[in-house]
């Protein structure tokens, strides 16, 4: 899902105080991680420092793309890993790295839920352009443009997004798989009743005699029911 440039909340005045308390995330629908502290992909000191700030130092970095990508195989490879509840790249890094790195989060479940978001604060208008066109990712933000508390409210308004949106499509995705079950448990069901009724065909025959041969009633009993709707059916 796309969250590409939704309508800032700027609130002016003071500064917001850094030191902020971060919640981690426990998503079941990723497995056995937490989520919690961001991965940020640069080498700009200036905005770890201040991303670093805000995070309670919760933050690591890399400053390859290639780098982080390898950070993350191993913790999904590792049982009851933390992972970063957001990944922050500078714009800096090689087009084709981006591209190839955001088909690599979205082809993990365990980062489905995690957004990533792009610092595209030296951008000019043509690149901006270019990277909206060829890189998917969920915001490009201008650090150096928003204050913290604008930048606080931003990202965890597109974490909560990017958490709902993901949750819903798992959903999605495995009542599809329930009902593509479903046809080969019909299957599965009525085969074995089919098998059970000719094993036991002889006893239900001599069942039926016997019944037939002590009782003047008919050998299945039958009486009306009320079903789905209200509707009248006989019930065997």
């Amino acid at each position: 899902m796309d969250l590409l440039f939704q309508t800032p909340t700027v609130v002016k005045g003071k500064r917001m105080n850094p030191l902020f308390t971060f919640r981690s995330y426990s998503m079941p629908l990723a497995g056995e991680f937490q989520y919690s502290g961001l991965c940020y992909i640069g080498k700009d000191t200036t905005h770890i420092a201040r991303l670093k700030s805000l995070y309670n130092n919760e933050v690591y970095t890399a400053d390859r793309v290639e780098h982080a990508r390898n950070e993350l195989l191993l913790r999904i490879g590792e049982e009851m890993s933390d992972m970063p509840e957001l990944i922050i790249c500078e714009a800096s890094a090689d087009l084709d790295a981006l591209k190839k790195f955001s088909h690599f989060l979205r082809q993990q479940p365990a980062l489905h839920s995690v957004p990533f978001i792009l610092e595209g604060s030296t951008l000019s208008d043509n690149e901006l352009s270019l990277f909206k066109k060829h890189v998917r990712v969920d915001e490009i933000l201008f650090m150096e443009g928003c204050e913290d508390r604008e930048l606080w409210q931003k990202i965890q308004f597109i974490s909560k997004v990017k958490a709902k949106a993901a949750h819903a499509a798992a959903h999605l995705e495995e009542e599809k798989g329930q009902r593509a079950v479903q046809p080969s448990k019909r299957f599965f069901d009525v085969l074995m009743a089919c098998i059970g009724l000719v094993v036991l065909s002889p006893i239900f025959f001599l069942i039926a005699l016997a019944i037939k041969l002590e009782s003047r009633g008919p050998v299945f009993y039958i009486s009306k029911r009320a079903g789905r709707g209200y509707r009248i059916f006989f019930f065997l």
